[in-house]
């Protein structure tokens, strides 16, 4: 978008030069008038969405920081363990089955008769 800007300043002042020539037509002047008008107009536009883009990128780039500072907020309240003990770990007894699996045998239990 910036550089379209960039080459239709260019051609504005171009036509300026153009117009200012003194071996211009009558026609060509006017033609050059038609032509300026409408570079003035469509840079005019481009204008506004380039504001309008940057305007939206700087939006999104605020929210994507203030996202970005939520998240290091949540990841270092949620490394630190609840008792202030960083060197607490919690082991796991492997040999013994949860106490799900041990009271859902599929054996029905033996009676002390048998």
């Amino acid at each position: 978008m910036e550089l379209s800007l960039s080459r239709d300043k260019k051609d504005l002042e171009y036509l300026q030069r153009k117009s200012e020539s003194p071996k211009i037509s009558s026609l060509e002047g006017q033609l050059i008038k038609v032509k300026t008008n409408m570079l003035n107009e469509t840079m005019a536009s481009k204008e506004e969405k380039l504001k309008d883009i940057r305007a939206t990128l700087e939006k999104l780039l605020k929210q994507t920081s203030k996202a970005q500072k939520k998240d290091e907020k949540k990841d270092d309240t949620s490394k630190t363990p609840k008792d202030g003990n960083e060197n607490t770990e919690v082991v796991k007894d492997e040999t013994a089955p949860p106490a799900e699996e041990a009271s859902q045998s599929d054996e029905p239990n033996p009676s002390p008769g048998e």
